[in-house]
């Protein structure tokens, strides 16, 4: 079996730590809540907006907001980020990086569980 790794996997990744589970033998997909799961299931990776928006701002190489940013909790660096990229029309977009850094989480976890995947994302 392949994992064919789409938009719709990658929406997977902001999910809460260890609310999606992954079969490696029927390589379905099911939520932490559901009844009856076997106990082999495998966390998916949870990529947190917060994560990626760090990452976003440590790859603006500047180190200023590096330091800035990296003083601030989940929730202050969500509203500070989002005050900073919406006066900033200059900057990358932050969408395609944000999907991008999540399915980098996502190639590694597959990677490291041995998971067979192919990326399909238009």
């Amino acid at each position: 079996m392949v994992l064919k790794i789409d938009a719709d996997i990658v929406r997977k990744a902001y999910a809460p730590e260890g609310e999606i589970l992954f079969d490696p033998y029927t390589y379905e997909f099911h939520r932490k809540s559901e009844a009856g799961l076997p106990e082999f299931l495998l966390a998916f990776p949870s990529v947190p907006t917060a994560d990626a928006q760090r990452a976003y701002i440590n790859a603006l190489n500047n180190r200023r907001l590096r330091e800035h940013f990296s003083r601030l909790s989940d929730s202050e660096c969500w509203t500070e980020f989002w005050n900073f990229y919406e006066n900033d029309s200059c900057l990358p977009c932050f969408e395609d990086f944000e999907q991008n850094y999540q399915l980098e989480k996502i190639k590694i976890w597959c990677e490291e569980h041995q998971i067979a995947y192919y990326i399909n994302i238009r």
